[in-house]
């Protein structure tokens, strides 16, 4: 018995090596074949043989999602408190657009693997960040400013070269963080100072999955479920809030 666990347990450590080989092979087969045949894993197994090949003993996962239940008490109201539920577009907001968005919403609570449901919650909730108003105008002012006072202060024999780098400079767009950052506050949902601080860490997390490329991220960058959860509800809320006008989600007790 003590042999049989310590042989799965060398083998559990090196499922990482063993899933590297079979996303290998499954890709190329996905690649020179078709992909339906390698889209969904079914099982995955850990086998120990002894004596001439028989097996011996074996692990095996299989995925389960519990969720909690639903609440809603319709005992009074019946059909209107489901109805009383049911936001209006904010007018701003025609519903195919709408649809384009929640639909992304959709493809992020279907996604099995976290790290895919992370980086796919971020799609819907970019969709509905506002912009900033451009300060085009008054950056330019001010670069002509700069462009004024190097030709004046200067030296003759610098003057050329840092008026070629300050013409050559561009107006930068604001950064994600910055325009939600500057909506959450407008909003002022309950914890908005905590939704700009979750965000921006997220942020960074979702920059170094995706820039990385590699599967060992591991080391770097994890994502629990406790960040899934949190981002997950920021989404929703903020969304909610950008096409109804409002955060009144269902509250999971997660």
């Amino acid at each position: 018995m003590q042999a049989r666990a310590e042989i799965l347990r060398i083998a559990e450590e090196h499922r990482p090596s063993f899933t590297m080989a079979l996303d290998c092979v499954a890709g190329i087969l996905g690649l020179r074949l078709h992909s339906l045949l390698v889209t969904t894993p079914i099982t995955e197994q850990l086998y120990a043989y002894r004596d001439k090949g028989s097996p011996y003993a074996f692990t095996m996962s299989l995925p389960i999602t519990v969720t909690e239940s639903y609440l809603l008490d319709i005992s009074n109201e019946g059909l209107e408190a489901i109805r009383a539920k049911m936001p209006l577009l904010e007018r701003k907001w025609t519903w195919e657009k709408a649809s384009e968005i929640l639909a992304w919403l959709l493809r992020a609570w279907g996604a099995e693997d976290p790290i895919l449901r992370f980086v796919s919650l971020f799609i819907p909730l970019d969709c509905v960040i506002p912009g900033m108003p451009p300060s085009k105008d008054d950056w330019e002012q001010r670069r002509r400013e700069l462009l004024s006072l190097i030709q004046m202060q200067s030296q003759a024999e610098d003057r050329d070269q840092l008026a070629n780098f300050v013409t050559e400079l561009r107006f930068q767009s604001p950064s994600i963080i910055s325009r939600f950052e500057t909506w959450a506050a407008q909003a002022a949902l309950p914890g908005w100072a905590q939704d700009v601080a979750a965000f921006k860490q997220f942020q960074k997390m979702r920059n170094s999955l995706l820039h990385a490329g590699r599967k060992g991220f591991e080391s770097r960058v994890t994502v629990g479920k406790k960040d899934v959860r949190t981002l997950e509800d920021i989404t929703e809320r903020y969304v909610s809030l950008a096409l109804f006008g409002d955060a009144n989600i269902y509250q999971s007790r997660k």
